[in-house]
């Protein structure tokens, strides 16, 4: 019923293009969140750290269809989730300094992010 609920209010206040952009910043950040933390952790490693990710990327091209900002926030509070300091770092310098979003605006949108995590892992704890 959470996740019901959920969706529900996503459809009220976000139109199929932004639900489904918000579907691929989260698909694409799953991924290189794994990639990114994997190079993170294996920096004293230069060759292993300097081989690229080489992953396919083509939907943050053009964003999924929607703002940059609203795409950026999107990978950002999946990246919080994922723990990828990288990534969290990239997105954060991204929005700060050329979508001029405020820190208030950051906390919001990983505030979401931690409140649908944590219904996630209620539901998969509670069956």
């Amino acid at each position: 019923a959470l996740f019901e609920a959920i969706e529900r209010t996503a459809r009220e206040h976000l139109d199929e293009t932004h639900r489904n952009a918000a579907l691929a910043a989260a698909s694409l950040m799953k991924m290189t969140n794994v990639m990114y933390s994997f190079k993170d952790l294996l920096t004293d490693f230069e060759d292993v750290a300097a081989v690229k990710p080489d992953l396919r990327m083509s939907a943050y091209a053009n964003h999924g269809g929607v703002s940059r900002r609203f795409f950026e926030l999107a990978a950002l509070a999946v990246s919080a989730i994922g723990k990828c300091k990288p990534c969290v770092r990239s997105h954060t310098d991204v929005l700060l300094r050329e979508e001029k979003v405020t820190a208030e605006a950051l906390r919001d949108a990983v505030r979401l992010a931690a409140a649908i995590n944590a219904v996630a892992a209620a539901v998969t704890v509670g069956g």
